[in-house]
Parts: structure tokens; sequence; C-alpha cells
């Protein structure tokens, strides 16, 4: 892993740019939409974060950032944040620095119906993708019998799947659930496999003085209630009500912080 010099909270105040890396492609976190602007939830974290680094007149640069060059994103100093529906682990830690949590999840398998999959160990002798570095594989490892199909991008991972180059995808339950909407073939077998997960802001190792707005915009964003709002015109909205708010919005912990 190469690391390179990360920019400094006063470098990018001298710049007046933030670049943010999100994801190109994993709606309602991060998207792009047909007038080929970003939206989705961690798209408005994202200006809301910048806003607190920079003031109103300061310039967002948001950069598509591959789910499998997350880390590298950071560590080669391509982005001064990455906001990617990225979860820290003590792995990862030893790399980058975390913000506090601003989303909870879960990573979930998605088989085809006729398999009538309930756990993880029905998955034994069969085929499941995954993309390589992420907590999905960190689960996946515990069922060796499971042989594990790589892919890259959702689309990759999606098109393999709906072409019959696996038997199931395990992956965070944000990126998944909605494949059964578009294929009913397939269904969300299991809801939760591993721990859960905690989505945190990321940057180079020692840009403290960074994570420390990110830190206090997060807390102050959810007593403003913008954690709740953004569930209900992003997730609600995508998932048709199929996952509760409970799974994801951290508004009971940060009560107790503040």
């Amino acid at each position: 892993m190469t690391f390179s010099g990360a920019n400094t909270l006063e470098q990018i105040k001298a710049s007046n740019t933030l670049r943010i890396g999100v994801g190109e492609h994993d709606a309602p976190m991060s998207s792009i939409s047909k007038s080929g602007k970003f939206q989705g939830f961690e798209i408005e974290l994202a200006k809301e974060l910048a806003k607190a680094i920079l003031g109103d007149g300061g310039k967002v640069e948001f950069v598509a950032v591959k789910d499998a060059e997350r880390m590298d994103a950071v560590t080669q100093n391509r982005v001064d944040l990455l906001i990617h529906n990225y979860s820290r682990t003590p792995e990862r830690e030893k790399s980058m620095d975390f913000s506090m949590p601003y989303l909870s999840t879960t990573d979930a398998v998605v088989t085809k119906k006729d398999l009538g999959v309930q756990r993880l160990s029905d998955l034994r002798g069969r085929r499941v993708l995954v993309v390589p570095g992420t907590s999905a594989e960190v689960a996946l490892n515990k069922e060796p019998q499971i042989q594990q199909v790589p892919c890259s991008t959702s689309k990759e991972c999606l098109d393999k799947l709906r072409a019959g180059e696996a038997d199931g995808y395990a992956r965070k339950i944000t990126a998944i659930a909605t494949i059964p909407f578009v294929d009913d073939r397939f269904e969300l077998a299991i809801k939760r496999i591993g721990a859960i997960a905690f989505n945190c802001v990321g940057t180079q190792k020692g840009n403290r003085d960074l994570m420390e707005i990110v830190d206090s915009k997060i807390l102050s964003l959810s007593q403003e209630g913008f954690f709740a709002d953004m569930y209900e015109q992003t997730f609600e909205l995508f998932y048709r009500g199929e996952l509760e708010e409970k799974m994801f919005v951290l508004d009971d912990i940060y009560e107790a912080l503040l």
C-alpha cells in the first residue's frame, strides 16, 4: 500500500476545495442522477460537512471511487474525505482515521428463491459473489466451504448474479436490498451476516483537526434531525418501506453524547 502526504485542514481551507470520495452506483447512498449530478444520503451529508469545514463559499469536488479502491483513494491522497458506505474496522484503522459513525448497517445476502436459504451455513458448497476487501468478505471467510466469486462494482456483481454465475451475493444490505424488486427470482434471504457495521467518514492518518470538525458536525446534524429527515427522503422511498429506520439511524446513541 502506498501512502502520500494528506492535505491538512489548513491546506484544504487555503484551496477552498474539499475533495470527497463517494460512490457512483450506490443508491440511495450516492449515485448520479439523469442530469449528471451526484445525489443521495451521503451526498447530502457531504455537503453539510463541506459547509462546516469551508463555509458557504467553499467548493465540493465529488470524486467517484470504486468499492475496491476506497482505502487507496484515501491513502494515495486522491480525496480529502471518504464518505462511501465504508465502515470502521480495526484493520482499516491501521491505515486511516475515522469519524464517529453516521449510520449503522449490516452485511446481508441475496440468493435465488428456490434455494430456500435461511442462514449462512445453507450456502456451503455454493458460489457467492462478494467484493474483495469488504466486511462481507470477512463474514464469508468464516464459512470456508462457501465458494467466493469476486466482483468489483454493483453493476458487475448484479450482472453476474442474474447471469447465473453465482447462487448468492453478499454485501451491505443497503446495496442489495432492492435486487428482489427488479428480479423476482431472488430474495433477501439473510438480513445480517457478521457484526453490525458502523459507517464513518474516513481520512488519512493524522488528519485529526479535520476529523474534529466532522465529528462535531455529525453530532449537531443529529440534534437538528438531519439523519431522520434524510432517511425519509432517501431510504424510506428507495426501499419502499422494507427496511426500518432503526436499522440505520443512530440518533438514540447520539443523544447519550449530547
